[in-house]
This record gives C-alpha cells, structure tokens and sequence, in this order.
C-alpha cells in the first residue's frame, strides 16, 4: 500500500499506551502514512503534548473540536462524526482509516493481500448482531455497523464525512417519536443504507478496545497479537470494569491519563 492516512478521533484516553502498536500496524502496510486526530477541546488537554507523540511521524493535521453547550447531545453516536467531520485530508490516499485513539488494530497473518474497498463500500473490523431493533425485527441479515475502525478507498471517505447530518436527523427522529433512542450499530447501519453505502468485514486485520489495566496484562501494546482478543476483552470487561473509582484513578494517574476521559 503506497499512501495511507490515518484519523483518529475521540477522547485520548490512554493514547499513550496504544500509539507503539498502531504506528508498527500501519508503517508495516505502508509505504508512506499520514496521521490526522480530531478531539475535544478540554481545558486539560495539552495539545502541544498530544502533537509530540507522534514525533518522527506525518501529522498533518491536529483539530481540537468545541464542545458546544451540551457535549451529551453528541455521545457515543453522533460524537465520531462530528469528530471526523473536522478533517480535511490534504491528498489522494489509497487508504484512509477511521478509527478511536484506544484501540489495537492487529493483522491476521495469513492475510497477504490488503486490497481498498470499492467506492461506497466500508470495511469494520468486525459487525455486530442486533436482533431486536423494531425496524430491523423481519430482516434476519441486519448487521450493526461497528464504528471503533473503519476502512475505505479516498473517494468513499470525501461521502462519508457527510454522514453527520443524516445522523442527527435520525437521532432527533427518535427522540420526537418519544421512545428510548435506539442509538447503538445498528443506527448507524440504518443511516449508511440511507446514503448508500454499503458495510462489510474486513477480513484481513482486527482491532481491541483496551483499558489502562491491559498494562497489566501487555507491558507493551506490541505484544498484543490476534490470538490475545479473549485476554483483551476479559481485561476491559472484567479487569477495569470490576475497579472502583479509586482504583481506576491509581491507573490514569501512573499513565498519565485525566479522570474525566473515564467519567471519573
């Protein structure tokens, strides 16, 4: 792969930690890699800080996004888009990511060959089942689209960093229709179909959610390796989740992670 550019959007978080293994996976496959970040702008983020971190890397471009007077109003689900949106990539790349400042991405080794998605197609790493959404009950294919990393050709990125709009307005739907806002993958899935997009696996790489215990468990992020998910999972859901406040301030403290990008 000749040209990649890499976005990375969302809290910080242990940033620190992940950043060894996504430059080694992504200056592994290719030649040249730009790196792009999209965060919000808190009063306890050092920016300057943030930019040296990729030192000796591309950083093209380091946006810090304005909260706005409600910051719940973009969560989890609108959240990654208004991140994203932020971002102008600068040149024609054959690959571009979207993708969280706390996950591993990993390479299945058996997989040679990385070839760009078609125009309106998105690569996740993985999809999720969602059963039990009302406008999906009939159709046993619906897939949740997984929004932790994405992956597409230039041409496709340029539409999808329009999706925020048509987000919103899904969102806003749901909530004039006075029921709980059914805002997980599978809305995000509702809207692709919307813009015709179309989702799949990615079949040669997957990535991890990890949690500033899986230090405990990987003294490097290098060493995570595609046999590890249950290990990764057990530390996020189990390990971190089991923490009481006190407990989790002691890991944010010795890694250098504030309080509030864990709710703390």
């Amino acid at each position: 792969m000749n040209n990649i550019a890499v976005c990375l959007r969302g809290e910080v978080r242990n940033w620190n930690y992940i950043k060894d293994a996504v430059f080694k996976f992504y200056e592994d496959i290719g030649y040249s890699v730009d790196y792009y970040y999209a965060t919000w702008d808190l009063p306890y983020l050092n920016q300057k800080e943030l930019d040296a971190t990729f030192s000796n890397r591309k950083l093209v471009q380091g946006v810090l996004c304005p909260l706005g007077n409600d910051r719940r109003r973009w969560g989890s689900f609108l959240g990654p888009a208004f991140l994203s949106s932020h971002l102008k990539l600068n040149k024609r790349y054959d690959l571009v990511v979207d993708t969280r400042f706390d996950v591993v991405p990993i390479r299945f080794p058996w997989e040679d060959i990385i070839a760009p998605p078609a125009d309106m197609e998105i690569q996740t790493s993985h999809v999720e089942h969602r059963w039990n959404h009302e406008e999906f009950e009939n159709d046993p294919t619906a897939l949740g689209t997984n929004d932790m990393w994405a992956v597409m050709n230039y041409a496709t990125w340029d539409q999808f960093n329009y999706r925020l709009p048509v987000l919103y307005d899904y969102w806003i739907d749901k909530i004039n229709k006075k029921t709980i806002p059914t805002i997980n993958e599978i809305g995000v899935t509702i809207v692709l179909r919307k813009m015709n997009f179309k989702t799949s696996q990615c079949r040669w790489m997957t990535n991890y959610l990890t949690r500033p215990t899986i230090i405990d468990v990987f003294p490097k992020s290098t060493d995570i390796t595609h046999h590890d998910w249950r290990r990764v999972f057990d530390d996020g859901y189990e390990n971190w989740g089991n923490l009481d406040a006190t407990a989790k301030r002691k890991y944010c403290i010795e890694q250098n992670i504030n309080f509030k990008d864990y709710g703390l």
